[in-house]
This record gives structure tokens, sequence and C-alpha cells, in this order.
């Protein structure tokens, strides 16, 4: 897509909002998105997902610009135009102190993700609730490879990592089971922020689409915001225009709320 004609850019998170609770795209959906580009605004995927979780969904959608990992890795038409690691160190420490908690942790980058060696339950109601299938075992990928999020399998230790790593990682507790784990300063929003300035779009309206803790960065720095109808009540506080929920044509509502379609 031609960024020079750019009127406009569109923030999806993914979960619960531009997916329905199968983790499918619905047809009216890769619809609007196709409008939205033909109607020379720009739609962006802005997810916890890592690049090779989303591939069928940017399929389906034909988005091709993408936020993930948090806003710890940023693409555009495959290229990568921002990201940020955590240090091996880090890592290290962190998956230490999930084996103490018996605790699985993923580590993730654009290539793959891999997983520490304890089956859990969290892991696998996890993935089942995603649809995706559990990663591949290697408690030693963090060593010789880049990591730009961790992903905790923890229903009930975000506080004690929080406390723990407070100085240097940031902790959201995405699902039932699981905690994402990124450094300090990444979240959706900073994602945006170089997003926008490595496209030379600082100067057009920007809308976002989110429905959980993790889209809250987000709602607040843009122009305009829209909460799913599905979304956690504490969330609806963030949301300039409340939509429908995701399974009642939200994403429809909400677009057609601005006349971006």
């Amino acid at each position: 897509m031609n960024t020079s004609n750019i009127k406009g850019v569109v923030f999806f998170d993914l979960d619960g909002t531009l997916l329905n609770d199968k983790s499918k795209i619905e047809p009216e959906v890769a619809e609007a998105t196709e409008k939205l580009k033909k109607n020379n605004i720009l739609p962006v995927i802005c997810t916890g997902r890592s690049p090779h979780e989303i591939i069928h969904t940017q399929e389906m959608t034909n988005i091709d610009t993408v936020i993930t990992l948090n806003g710890s890795l940023v693409k555009n038409n495959s290229e990568i135009i921002y990201q940020r690691i955590i240090p091996t160190d880090l890592c290290k420490n962190v998956i230490e102190m999930a084996d103490s908690f018996e605790e699985a942790v993923a580590m993730y980058n654009n290539q793959t993700i891999r997983r520490t060696n304890l089956d859990t339950n969290a892991i696998i109601q996890t993935h089942k609730f995603i649809a995706e299938p559990i990663p591949e075992v290697d408690s030693t990928f963090y060593q010789d490879n880049d990591i730009n999020m961790m992903v905790i399998y923890s229903i009930d230790k975000e506080n004690e990592y929080n406390v723990k790593f407070s100085s240097s990682l940031k902790f959201y507790k995405t699902g039932t089971f699981s905690i994402d784990c990124v450094m300090k300063e990444e979240s959706k929003k900073n994602g945006i922020i170089n997003l926008l300035k490595n496209l030379n779009l600082t100067n057009v309206p920007t809308y976002a689409f989110g429905d959980g803790p993790n889209d809250i960065e987000m709602l607040n720095y843009v122009d305009h915001s829209v909460v799913m109808g599905n979304a956690r009540k504490d969330i609806f506080q963030y949301g300039e225009y409340i939509t429908t929920k995701n399974t009642n044509h939200g994403i429809v509502n909400g677009l057609k709320h601005y006349n971006l379609i």
C-alpha cells in the first residue's frame, strides 16, 4: 500500500477483537479491511502474538503491516522496521524464577517460538484457547537466539514477577494462564510510535480497536479509541466509542461509526 496516499491508520488487536471466539477471521471482517485499503486507510495488526502465529490472519485480511509481540517487533511488508531484544541475562533470570514456581516459559522472536521443558496445564490451556500448537522444547534457546518476548504460563504470579523485575521488564496478564513479558519501555503504544515515525505517518488520524489490559496504552495514545463490547468491564473506560462484541459485528460497527468504511 502506497503510504504517501494514506488518510488514516487503524490498529487492531487480534484475540477478542479482530478474531472471533474461535480465533478465526469472519468474512465480513476480511471485507472490511479490504474496504479500508480502498479508502486509503492503512489497517495494522497490533498484537501480543508473534509474526509466525498471524500469517494466516494476514492472508485472510490482506494486512501487510504488523506490530507484534506487544510492540517489540514491527514489520511492514515483511521488513523489520523496529525491534527490541531482551538481554540474555534477563531471560535467564526470568526462566529461573519460573522454574522455582514450576511454571513453563516460552521464548519468542521473528522466526520461531521455543519453550522450557515443563509440561503444565497452563501451557496446554493457553494454546488451546488461541488455537495454536504448543511450542517445541528448547530450554536454552535464549542463549544463542534473539528473544523479543517471553510468555510465562502462570495463573497468579504476575505481581511476583513485576516486583522482582520492576526496573527492567514489563508483564501483561493477557489470559487466565499466561503473562506476556517484554522490556519495560515496550508496549503496543511504543510499537505504534515507531511505526508512524518510520512510515512518515505522524500527521494522519489514528484509530485503535482493543479489548484487554495490553491494549490500554494503545487506546490511550491514538486519536480515536474503540473498545469491544466483549472487553473486560474495566477496559470500557478507555474507549471513546464502545462497539458491539467481536462476535456481533463489532469491527464493522466500529469502523462505520467513524465513517471509515
